[in-house]
């Protein structure tokens, strides 16, 4: 299959999105200010934008400075599939977050999309690597105080959430203590 090109949804006539996943600006003409402060108009050649990657592996774009992030694979979505059931999810087919050829993506609904494949055993791999790795309570001078099998386990004995201690041991947005100690993974 040939690579097919079509215009994004609220962008027609400035970017388009193709059957393999790409994204480019389009040829045309924009009216610019002279340094007079008259308009005039100005060629803008087209080019092919390059995605940046999201931590959990898929494509995203913006489309123009100040614009959201768009997912490529959304795009190529709203582009080439239909949906006539408004399901709101985009499935990889293979699985391949980065991999958004029209041919690996189809619409589906949030249940089909997490019982889809791998998709169990990868957040079963997840969870064990993640939820139930040992985890220590140290004072702020760096003295092991407790151990703990779990997150889950330090956050009921010790009456707080599971998330404010993960937040803690993986120093997500800044937070080094909770209630004044701080948590660390444990061999």
């Amino acid at each position: 299959m040939s690579e097919v090109w079509k215009p994004v949804k609220g962008y027609e006539g400035i970017y388009e999105v193709s059957s393999y996943g790409r994204v480019r600006s389009v040829d045309r003409i924009v009216m610019k200010p002279s340094k007079y402060g008259k308009m005039f108009p100005s060629n803008v050649k087209g080019k092919i934008i390059a995605p940046s990657r999201h931590r959990d592996g898929h494509l995203n774009i913006r489309l123009g400075k100040g614009s959201p992030h768009y997912f490529v694979h959304r795009l190529v979505a709203q582009a080439f599939i239909p949906n006539p059931d408004n399901l709101p999810i985009i499935n990889h087919k293979d699985e391949n977050p980065s991999n958004n050829h029209v041919e690996n993506l189809e619409w589906c609904d949030n249940r089909y999309n997490t019982e889809y494949g791998t998709a169990r055993e990868r957040v079963n791999a997840w969870v064990h690597e993640h939820v139930n790795k040992k985890i220590g309570k140290f004072d702020k001078c760096g003295n092991l105080l407790a151990t703990f099998e779990s997150i889950d386990a330090a956050a009921k004995e010790l009456g707080t959430s599971c998330s404010s201690i993960s937040e803690c041991a993986n120093r997500v947005r800044g937070r080094k203590t909770v209630h004044g100690f701080v948590y660390k993974f444990v061999k």
